[in-house]
């Protein structure tokens, strides 16, 4: 796990199976617990994310793909679990919605394989897990968005 004392922005593609994070490209990955039933796989999770806001200053989250017909509502409890955690570790979470991270990379309606084409035609690197490319993909987004904020109050 990654523990640093510089805080960074946290990417987080959260999943039941495979949660890919990603604060740079040193400092990422995927969280796969093992089997476990609700309850115990809510708990793994928690202390993984827990870990994870150790590290971090703010909390960027790719939202519910609204598509999807199976697994919504635990899914529904793991993004509960992730939303009180960075409210008892004060931090800001700010979620964006799937297609909203594909129209940033050039195609709001891209498969899982395509994003990860797209990343690498806009900054030559994918990787090879579609959890990690999200979670990169937001990073990069959630990036120029804070960029950009910055750079209009100087302006005000």
């Amino acid at each position: 796990m990654i523990i640093q004392s510089e805080k960074k922005l946290l990417a987080l593609d959260i999943s039941l199976s495979n949660t890919g994070y990603f604060f740079d490209h040193e400092n990422r990955g995927v969280l796969s617990p093992p089997k476990l039933k609700a309850g115990a796989r809510l708990s793994w999770f928690r202390k993984e994310f827990e870990d994870l806001f150790h590290s971090t200053s703010v909390v960027w989250v790719e939202g519910y793909s609204y598509g999807s017909k199976f697994g919504r509502e635990a899914l529904a409890e793991l993004h509960g679990v992730a939303y009180i955690l960075a409210y008892q570790f004060g931090l800001n979470v700010y979620r964006v919605p799937p297609t909203t991270i594909k129209a940033f990379l050039g195609n709001g309606k891209a498969k899982k394989d395509q994003v990860a084409e797209l990343l690498y035609k806009k900054t030559g690197k994918a990787y090879s897990s579609h959890d990690l490319n999200d979670a990169y993909a937001l990073n990069l987004f959630a990036n120029e968005v804070t960029e950009a904020k910055k750079k209009s109050f100087l302006y005000c």
